[in-house]
């Protein structure tokens, strides 16, 4: 999931082919491996911003449904943001 949202895109470096691609392909590693419920949840929102084969495709789509589902993860996990980056005591 780290490699997804590492390569994908973001406000300084617009999608390109070849980062879409390594992002799809590490979210579908992501989507097999075994997690907690709310990191799937993030997981299955982050899957929704990429695409196999990005070729000659509008995107834009793609960046609304993963808007959209991050909003409802957020809504449903509203801390999954904070513990794994900020928090000092994980329980």
């Amino acid at each position: 999931m780290g490699i997804a949202l590492a390569v994908g895109p973001n406000y300084n470096v617009p999608v390109d082919e070849p980062r879409e691609i390594q992002a799809y392909e590490a979210i579908q590693k992501a989507m097999k491996m075994k997690s907690p419920v709310n990191e799937r949840a993030y997981i299955e929102a982050l899957s929704k911003r990429y695409v196999g084969d990005p070729h000659g495709k509008d995107l834009k789509p793609l960046d609304v449904a993963y808007r959209d589902a991050m909003r409802s993860v957020s809504e449903t996990y509203p801390t999954i943001w904070m513990r794994p980056r900020f928090s000092r005591n994980q329980g």
